[in-house]
């Protein structure tokens, strides 16, 4: 298994503008710019290309999502880059660039919160991120983006390496093979809790 850059670029194309895709849930409905849903939609377009859900007690390996329920690192830009970061995600492998050069579709960056805005980026926190959607040309970043307005979802960004965190997906065949065995079990686990929840949920309002 690899990672599908272009069926993670064609996924966004696909589901930015009209969200139809009922498997997830839909942070942003009033077009309010909710800071969940950026990586919420970039996680949807990870696993489209590839990347493997999975349940984790580690906030940043908690990476899956189901219905109105999902894991800590699925939504949130920080969350999510810290998972990236750390290599948690399975089936991926997130590889940190200096700059956009030699980026490609499928790619990640990440926009520091404003007050973190010219801090070293050892100390930024990640207040936006978007996916790439065609090669980077050395002079414009296509994106795909949501929690912003609905005319800037597609759009061309003009690289600020001051204020942008870059990151290259390639695959990770180790972590996708140690994944992959426990993959049925993780996802009956995750359904099985879901259920659960969903249960309680039903009792409480009885």
């Amino acid at each position: 298994m690899c990672y599908d850059r272009d069926k993670a670029a064609k996924y966004a194309l696909e589901h930015v503008e009209a969200w139809d895709n009922t498997q997830f849930p839909e942070y942003d409905t009033d077009n309010s710019k909710n800071t969940s849903d950026c990586a919420n939609f970039v996680s949807q377009c990870l696993y489209a290309g590839g990347a493997i859900m999975q349940r984790s007690e580690d906030r940043y390996s908690d990476w899956w999502c189901h219905n109105l329920h999902k894991g800590r690192a699925w939504a949130g830009a920080q969350s999510l880059r810290l998972a990236l970061k750390k290599n948690n995600i399975a089936g991926i492998k997130a590889v940190s660039q200096n700059g956009p050069s030699g980026l490609l579709r499928g790619d990640i960056i990440f926009v520091s919160l404003r007050a973190d805005r010219n801090k070293p980026k050892n100390f930024m926190r990640a207040g936006h991120v978007m996916i790439l959607v065609e090669d980077f040309n050395g002079e414009l970043i296509k994106v795909c983006q949501r929690g912003c307005p609905k005319e800037q979802r597609i759009a061309y960004k003009k690289p600020d390496n001051a204020n942008m965190i870059f990151y290259h997906i390639e695959s990770d065949d180790n972590n996708t093979l140690n994944s992959v065995t426990s993959l049925e079990y993780r996802l009956n686990n995750i359904e099985q809790r879901l259920t659960a929840l969903e249960k309680n949920e039903k009792e409480r309002t009885i």
